[in-house]
């Protein structure tokens, strides 16, 4: 039998009642805008957009919703490397430790995005904020509010601060003394008697800068 290589093997013949179809442009690209974004267009995008590494880009895009969650956080003002690194980091050890996707989670994008700005802005540390990510998991609420609830914010203030330090100095006139011959281990004990004053709730990055500064006096 011999087969049908080409267009008039088939016999076709032009029906005269049918009449030619013509499309718009604008309609063709209006129903191109309304197609959902292959994941290799997504990668790249948020690779362009976002300036996230091909690894992080193909991982959001390779888990159900997370890029999704990610571009909702970023919206809403989290800065997109911490986005990313906090989804691919914390946020993906509780899902698989709940056997959850995203969607599945009581995180929202608010939340996360709520978290993030308490850590940059060292209203919290990022260790506190761990801890705070993981009581949003088991349903406490936003994070400003579980904050507030148990006393979690730092102390903060330059001034405040200072005058904790000063008080500590001058608590411990020969660690001073012994700082400033030389031994900058003993930096180490100061701060733990600063977070000691403070029940722990000193920035201890400004706790850090403030000493150093104020033993040099």
């Amino acid at each position: 039998m011999r087969g049908k290589e080409e267009a008039h093997d088939y016999r076709y013949f032009p029906d005269p009642d049918l009449l030619p179809l013509t499309l718009a442009p604008e309609w063709i690209d209006e129903i191109g805008a309304t197609l959902p974004e292959l994941p290799g267009e997504r990668r790249k995008r948020l690779i362009t957009t976002f300036h996230l590494s091909r690894q992080e880009a193909a991982a959001l895009v390779g888990r159900e919703g997370m890029a999704d969650f990610f571009e909702a956080a970023v919206a809403l003002g989290a800065p997109p490397k911490a986005a990313c690194n906090w989804l691919l980091g914390d946020v993906l050890k509780s899902l698989n430790r709940r056997g959850e996707t995203i969607r599945q989670a009581p995180i929202t994008p608010e939340a996360l995005a709520e978290l993030i700005e308490l850590v940059e802005e060292e209203t919290i540390s990022g260790k506190q904020g761990k801890e705070v990510l993981e009581r949003i998991f088991e349903g406490e609420g936003m994070p400003r509010s579980i904050v507030a609830a148990e006393g979690m914010a730092q102390i903060s203030d330059t001034t405040e601060l200072t005058r904790i330090i000063e008080g500590v100095i001058a608590a411990h006139p020969k660690a001073v003394a012994d700082y400033r011959a030389g031994n900058a281990k003993i930096l180490g004990f100061f701060v733990g008697q600063v977070m000691k004053a403070t029940k722990g709730k000193a920035n201890p990055k400004r706790v850090d800068e403030l000493l150093k500064r104020l033993l040099k006096a």
